[in-house]
């Protein structure tokens, strides 16, 4: 019963249909947050949990979107994981056939699905844990960062403006606020340039100007010309505003950080060590049967310089020499396992020299159709009975 469920839910069928859907709701939030660009603002300073129940008790129909995106990403976190999984623990069933290099190559996609959910839990904890904090700044007011640390105190507050000379002459270009701390330690924080202490980030904001800052309809007519100089003194306080100290603890932004690094450093690797090896794909019918069937095998044993000769042969199948460095293998392509004999499942049953080589090839099911796969199936049945004919002759 579980194990349905659990094929079900690792299906990549599912992960596009989640992917469609989650596309499609995004989109459809786009809209929403378009018409009502501050009611969704909001969420960038508070957790989810405080914002969307009232918004649910008086607007459902313009939040009604959200809540489904998170139950359409936890699917696609349990489907990525189930995925995953499943390929993971089939490569850890394989690991002994295999080069420690090898099975790390292969292995790195599901790492990637891995770290994918890792970052998507780092946001979870952004949205959900995140503390948000705005203060207004003026100068010798005392500011606490954290209820552990001493308090720190406004220095002083500086507005540079653009030159008069400017389009912008006169309005404000950057603010700088310094900080004090008790034992004299200097802090300097400026627009878009955070500092991090005591575990959370410091930044520079604005309050809003009530009216000014709204937007106001252009009168009838052409524009005017925009032409450079002194802006008016009313334009010059809207533009300078009342500063305001965000504090923001963000306890999901280390994991989304390390998640994203790790994921680059991963596929950096998996496309470079893709670059320098050779992938061939091998038809195994004869391969696999001269090596690997219990009827070849004796004789397999015996002529183990032909042997030889169908490897050097498969090797200049390659100009890449790589191909030759053991740490690289053919892919080799089987269409049903052999259920009666050894092939694939029973590498035991090699002989030594193709033992040597199947550790560094990796062996997939081919997808074929149902026929081809019974008419390979009767091909073993039929060896297997012309085998067994044989040893009843010879008795």
């Amino acid at each position: 019963m579980l194990k349905p469920i659990w094929n079900a839910l690792g299906d990549i069928r599912l992960a596009v249909i989640l992917l469609l859907t989650a596309s499609a709701t995004l989109l459809t939030g786009t809209f929403y947050a378009e018409d009502h660009f501050s009611l969704f603002m909001a969420l960038n300073h508070m957790r989810i949990q405080d914002w969307l129940p009232a918004q649910w008790a008086s607007r459902p129909e313009l939040v009604w979107w959200i809540p489904v995106l998170f139950a359409i990403m936890a699917l696609l976190g349990i489907n990525t994981f189930a995925c995953a999984a499943n390929r993971f623990l089939r490569l850890i069933g394989q690991r002994r056939n295999m080069a420690a290099g090898r099975f790390f190559y292969l292995l790195t996609p599901s790492l990637v699905h891995f770290l994918f959910i890792t970052i998507m839990l780092g946001h979870l904890a952004t949205f959900t844990a995140g503390r948000w904090q705005r203060l207004p700044l003026a100068a010798d007011s005392p500011i606490a960062v954290s209820p552990e640390a001493p308090a720190y105190r406004v220095a002083a507050i500086r507005d540079e403006f653009y030159p008069e000379s400017s389009a912008l002459g006169g309005r404000l270009r950057q603010t700088a606020v310094a900080l004090e701390g008790a034992g004299g330690e200097a802090l300097q924080l400026q627009y878009g340039w955070p500092v991090f202490i005591d575990g959370r980030f410091l930044l520079i904001d604005k309050a809003p100007q009530g009216e000014k800052a709204q937007k106001k309809s252009m009168p009838a007519g052409s524009p005017p010309d925009r032409r450079p100089g002194p802006a008016s003194a009313e334009a010059r306080e809207a533009s300078v505003g009342r500063p305001l100290l965000m504090i923001v603890s963000d306890p999901g932004l280390a994991v989304i950080i390390l998640g994203l690094t790790l994921i680059m450093a991963l596929m950096i690797g998996y496309f470079l060590f893709k670059s320098k090896s050779a992938k061939w794909i091998a038809a195994v019918a004869v391969l696999v049967l001269l090596g690997a069937h219990p009827a070849a095998a004796p004789a397999a044993e015996s002529r183990p310089e032909e042997l030889a000769q169908i490897a050097a042969r498969i090797e200049k199948l390659s100009p890449d020499p790589a191909f030759k460095d053991d740490r690289y293998g053919l892919i080799l392509i089987y269409i049903t396992p052999d259920e009666k004999g050894s092939m694939v499942s029973r590498m035991d049953r090699l002989p030594p020299f193709w033992q040597d080589r199947a550790r560094d090839c990796d062996y997939r099911l081919a997808v074929c159709s149902p026929a081809v796969r019974q008419l390979a199936r009767d091909l073993f049945d039929f060896s297997i009975r012309t085998r067994d004919k044989k040893k009843e002759e010879t008795k």
